[in-house]
């Protein structure tokens, strides 16, 4: 029988348990490794309470959130959002919105309005709001 040498076993340990607090602390974030998603950007003025893991709805029901927030290079002082959209059956529309909307009391969310437009919007199109 093949034996293994003690510095390769902890080696393999010490790269096993990397990997498990990679997905792990990406799994408590809410992002899920292994499935697709599409990454679309809107750009706003104003973001109060959207932050990262804000939920991204269609007609009430999640099919993302928002990855992270920046303020554009341009210097107008306007905000850029990263959303990240996994519901594969989902194709929004070239003309679509990402609108800010009080989910209730406290929180915020985005609501996408889908357009009217024939052309499907790819992963790294950036949406009217």
């Amino acid at each position: 029988m093949l034996k293994i040498k003690r510095q390769y076993s902890i080696a393999l340990m010490v790269l096993g348990g990397i990997l498990l607090l990679v997905v792990g602390i990406n799994y408590l974030k809410g992002i899920d490794l292994f499935k697709r998603h599409k990454t679309f950007y809107a750009v706003y003025s104003d973001v109060a309470g959207i932050n990262n893991s804000t939920p991204v709805v269609y007609h009430g029901f999640k099919v993302g959130q928002v990855l992270g927030t920046e303020l554009m290079p341009d210097g107008s002082g306007n905000i850029a959002v990263t959303l990240e959209i996994d519901e594969p059956r989902l194709h929004l529309a070239k003309d679509s919105k990402a609108e800010l909307f009080n989910a209730d009391f406290f929180s915020r969310a985005v609501r996408i309005d889908m357009g009217t437009s024939s052309v499907e919007a790819q992963s790294g199109d950036t949406l009217g709001s």
